[in-house]
């Protein structure tokens, strides 16, 4: 099934539904659907539902048909993702996405071999977020934020109501018994990953001090972009969100 995103006030079956201007010209000049075909509409914010194709002149048109299951995961994991080159933070977005995560933040630590993240390039990022969602199919599309400062990590971690994780080289305690012994009920989560010079000892302190747990991903040291993805996938296969 095709997906396009497309507003959504009224999710209701028989709806009638215009697609924005990019996502017409897709469906109807880039994958030539015709009317009757069967589409998934997401809003981004999480609704999915099902529609029907009918109208593809100009500006497409579907009638919404019934909603469609979820593919959400219920933990809600916040990624604070020391700032990388930006060709490895892309796929570092299209990755997490597919896996469920809910939020982005690239973050600046003291190693940061990139300093900025321009506007243009915060757009980008977003516009990867929302590719990955149509291809994976889910209905919330994870918002990628403006380049956050170190303290802002810190003040968000110690605000609670999350289980934080600092992903660490020198942490000993294994991220997976760490996860399974979080407080019963608790359905939000951050990770915590440096850049490619690493987290420093400080930094990792000041962490820690707020209340987030440094743990291990094993003996090996992985990338900047291989860690979170380790890490989601450790999750979510552990909180039953992988099947």
């Amino acid at each position: 099934m095709r997906r396009f995103f497309a507003e959504l006030p009224d999710a209701s079956a028989g709806t009638l539904v215009t697609l924005p201007v990019d996502e017409s010209l897709h469906a109807s000049r880039t994958l030539r659907l015709r009317p009757g075909e069967r589409v998934g509409l997401l809003d981004g914010r999480g609704v999915s539902v099902a529609a029907t194709l009918v109208g593809t002149g100009g500006r497409v048109a579907a009638e919404i048909t019934g909603p469609l299951p979820s593919a959400e995961p219920r933990l809600r994991v916040t990624l604070w993702q020391g700032l990388p080159k930006l060709d490895k933070l892309e796929r570092i977005i299209q990755k997490s996405t597919e896996l469920g995560a809910r939020r982005i933040i690239p973050t600046l630590f003291g190693r940061c071999d990139v300093r900025v993240f321009p506007a243009e390039r915060v757009t980008r990022g977003n516009r990867v977020a929302r590719e990955s969602s149509k291809q994976c199919g889910r209905a919330w599309c994870p918002p990628v934020e403006p380049l956050a400062s170190f303290d802002e990590c810190v003040a968000r971690v110690g605000g609670g109501g999350a289980a934080a994780y600092l992903l660490w080289e020198r942490a000993s305690e294994p991220f997976a018994e760490c996860f399974a012994k979080r407080p019963p009920g608790m359905d939000r989560a951050i990770i915590i990953v440096g850049p490619e010079g690493g987290i420093s000892d400080e930094e990792a302190e000041r962490l820690q001090g707020a209340g987030a747990l440094a743990v291990s991903l094993g003996p090996r040291i992985l990338r900047t972009e291989t860690a979170p993805i380790a890490a989601l996938a450790l999750m979510f296969g552990l909180s039953g969100d992988l099947g």
